[in-house]
């Protein structure tokens, strides 16, 4: 069965979420998994890293809500620290 918190790891200090990964562009190098590649850039999902979730929570107006609303869910749950900016 797959639980919100599948989605994100947390390495140290670090929470990484599966469901977005970081391009070599300076601006807009979050992507969400089902693009396979950057067009600026021309880097590849598969060779790069998984996003931060508080960086992907941090640019949620520029990316897909309802993949957003998952990461914010999965870190209330595993870092309940956490507060979201409520605007």
């Amino acid at each position: 069965m797959c639980t919100t918190t599948d989605f994100i790891e947390k390495q140290g200090d670090i929470i990484l979420t599966s469901l977005f990964w970081d391009c070599e562009c300076e601006e807009n190098y979050i992507h969400p998994a089902s693009e396979a590649f950057c067009y600026v850039c021309g880097a590849v999902r598969e060779e790069s890293p998984d996003s931060r979730a508080i960086e992907v929570l941090k640019y949620t107006d520029t990316l897909p809500e309802a993949l957003t609303a998952l990461i914010e869910s999965a870190m209330a749950i595993t870092e309940p620290s956490f507060c979201s900016i409520p605007f």
